[in-house]
């Protein structure tokens, strides 16, 4: 049932754990938006559910259908499946427990994506389905930010402007936050108004820059372990000393 991605560039990270079998990782040489690497991070999340779940209910000596042995032809399928399993758990009278199912950090663990990539990539899944097959021609960062506008109309028009005058990410960026902080404004007066007057990078607060500092070493655990048995291991670990010396420099200097 679990099988090993391979490198997924616009996943993120090198895929060395348990993910979902048939769902093998292509190589690819654009960052365009592909949903069906976005569904594969709900689908790895299914399957490690799915696993809990019947190990509750075999433990428990409720009978139900193993995923093992259906034939599985449909994305879809898997989450009707779980569906089953959770409201045979919730039908027992206190014997089992719908609890306990997979956290989220086993399935960025396996896809070696930090918790904030996991969240921007599922994102784009609120768009409609014909929106989403139409920002397969644009960046998948393009498509992360418009999936952050609210309404159909107005995110159908910034894609298609997107697309049509090859903004940046940044300008896609800047016009989402207009929009989303005037709800009156139309989206081509939002991307206008980045044009007009360039917009400077955000300040963050400290509690943000803390934020990013511990995505920042999550992602750099996952990176270290990925990298523990790899021929890549020498080329990063020069970046490495060098930024332990530099953490020491910093530690030293508050003692």
């Amino acid at each position: 049932m679990i099988d090993t991605l391979a490198r997924d560039p616009c996943i993120g990270g090198r895929q060395t754990g348990n993910v979902p079998a048939g769902s093998a990782g292509l190589r690819v040489k654009t960052l365009s938006v592909n949903p069906n690497r976005f569904h594969r991070i709900v689908l790895d999340k299914t399957i490690r559910d799915v696993q809990i779940a019947e190990r509750l209910l075999d433990q428990s000596g409720v009978a139900f259908e193993p995923l093992d042995s259906k034939s599985i032809t449909r994305r879809e399928e898997f989450a009707r499946h779980l569906e089953e399993l959770v409201r045979l758990l919730a039908s027992q009278t206190g014997a089992v427990a719908p609890r306990g199912l997979s956290p989220w950090r086993q399935t960025e663990h396996a896809l070696g994506i930090s918790e904030s990539q996991r969240k921007a990539k599922l994102g784009v899944l609120r768009l409609d389905p014909d929106l989403l097959d139409q920002a397969r021609t644009i960046p998948a960062e393009h498509a992360i930010q418009i999936a952050r506008l609210d309404g159909r109309e107005r995110q159908a028009e910034l894609l298609q402007r997107s697309r049509e005058q090859g903004l940046s990410c940044r300008q896609v960026q800047a016009a989402v936050d207009r929009l989303r902080e005037d709800r009156a404004l139309g989206v081509e007066q939002a991307i206008a108004a980045g044009s007009s007057s360039p917009v400077p990078p955000p300040v963050l607060a400290f509690d943000q820059q803390m934020a990013v500092l511990l995505d920042l070493c999550r992602q750099l655990v996952r990176l270290i372990s990925n990298l523990r048995q790899s021929a890549e291991a020498q080329q990063a670990a020069a970046a490495l000393t060098d930024l332990r010396q530099r953490i020491n420099t910093f530690l030293e200097a508050l003692l």
